[in-house]
């Protein structure tokens, strides 16, 4: 089986670092939402994206499916992801910071710019309700101005 996420060090990097330093996030659409940010504000700053994957735009916002792999990847190995059925019958998944520390080592971002950035929307979005975060995210240019399933551009001529 080729797991795509083992291949991107960067987003398993950045993904940890948020888990880690909220020792909890619970559903995808945070997670995703802040990587989003994360990946749109370095674009900002620097004219390139951090994450290397696909955005593409979905009803819920700014979506990867490389994110959802990269998670399933990392799920025992770096971090537990855990989940739930609510009231309506929907799953949902909660990522948690082991309590013993990961099974493996992680890899560190590199960047001490997206570690920053990283440490921004943590700090910023961590635990703001999640529609705030959310509506947030759909003021963003690139957002605003992708069309359903199409790709997201994050670079410096769409983010500056």
């Amino acid at each position: 089986m080729n797991d795509r996420g083992t291949e991107n060090e960067r987003l398993i990097a950045v993904l940890f670092q948020i888990i880690k330093s909220l020792r909890r996030v619970t559903g995808r659409t945070r997670l995703m939402k802040m990587a989003y940010l994360v990946d749109y504000l370095t674009a900002k700053s620097t004219g390139h994206a951090a994450l290397g994957i696909k955005w593409s735009g979905a009803v819920t916002g700014p979506f990867s499916n490389e994110l959802i792999d990269t998670l399933r990847y990392m799920d025992g190995r770096f971090i537990e992801e855990e989940w739930y059925t609510d009231t309506f019958g929907d799953r949902n998944y909660v990522y948690l910071f082991p309590d013993g520390g990961p099974a493996m080592n992680p890899p560190h971002i590199k960047d001490p710019r997206v570690a920053r950035i990283v440490d921004q929307v943590v700090k910023k979005w961590g635990t703001r309700p999640l529609s705030e975060l959310v509506s947030y995210v759909y003021t963003t240019e690139p957002f605003k101005n992708s069309r359903l399933g199409i790709d997201i551009k994050l670079d410096s001529e769409v983010v500056r």
